[in-house]
């Protein structure tokens, strides 16, 4: 688990310098409201939304899934 949150560390400490892809942020921002908008992420939910709040993206998704959420796997068909 050390590695682990070491590895958490250096990812909170470094995600200010991350490099948005306008297009994206375009895209999301142009559709929010419109339709239905989630973040699914590998990372865990602590990182996922320091990351999203430091850029101000949180308020543009509906919700939020993370590795260390209990939710179905990927592979589950209702996802």
């Amino acid at each position: 688990h050390q590695i682990a949150h070491e590895k958490e560390s250096l990812y909170v400490e470094n995600m200010i310098h991350a490099v948005l892809i306008d297009r994206t942020i375009d895209y999301v921002k142009a559709y929010h409201k419109k339709i239905p908008m989630i973040v699914l992420s590998g990372g865990i939910r602590s990182g996922v939304i320091k990351s999203l709040n430091i850029h101000d993206l949180t308020q543009y998704f509906d919700e939020i899934i993370a590795a260390d959420d209990s939710y179905p796997p990927k592979t589950t068909p209702e996802v």
